[in-house]
């Protein structure tokens, strides 16, 4: 709960301490804004997705405190506070509880991340693209948009033709699994449709 002009004044002690947070990817496109690259962090989202290898679900704070802590919190505030004005106990409280499990839940997970034999992959790549990315987000990068629009384009059309193909194979082998029929009009004869989406 710091505000911005006073990031760069605490700087020193940013680069010093082990700061442990949750989705840093958005935390770090503010402190870049200040000048300020930190690199001693852990970012609890990335090591939680790491350490369940794949699933698509449950890296939410809320998530992490009850598979953690067993305690279950309420972000419904979240939404409100991005669009008010930080003048209220209730929003700081709630800005305090949002940080409280974290040095918890890293411990937990240093811990599973040893047993799963994952703690190179986390430490070594996953933890530290997290700077890049935020430093990506922030700045963005050039583009050629002629050469880019004109790829995109020979690359569509490059697809529809493989497309067409695989759907002309399906046809020629008359896999009816994969074949839908369809008859649009009453004045058109039903035509066989290949019914799988390739992408």
């Amino acid at each position: 709960i710091i505000p911005g002009k006073y990031l760069t004044e605490i700087g020193p002690w940013l680069y010093n301490t082990k700061l442990i947070g949750q989705n840093l990817f958005f935390d770090l496109r503010f402190t870049i804004h200040h000048g300020l690259w930190l690199t001693n962090y852990v970012d609890t989202m990335i090591a939680e997705k790491v350490i369940r290898q794949g699933h698509k679900s449950g890296f939410g704070l809320d998530a992490l405190v009850l598979k953690y802590l067993n305690i279950t919190i309420d972000k419904k505030l979240q939404q409100e506070i991005a669009f008010t004005a930080i003048n209220k106990t209730e929003f700081i409280e709630y800005l305090a509880q949002d940080v409280k499990y974290l040095n918890t839940i890293h411990e937990k997970q240093n811990q599973e991340l040893l047993d799963k034999k994952l703690k190179k992959v986390f430490y070594f790549i996953e933890n530290k693209f997290v700077s890049c990315l935020a430093y990506s987000a922030y700045h963005g990068f050039q583009a050629d948009k002629p050469y880019l629009i004109d790829l995109i384009a020979k690359r569509q059309n490059k697809l529809a033709e493989v497309v067409k193909k695989l759907d002309e194979q399906i046809l020629l082998t008359n896999s009816e699994q994969f074949i839908t029929y369809n008859s649009s009009t009453l004045f058109e004869q039903e035509s066989k449709v290949v019914d799988i989406n390739w992408n």
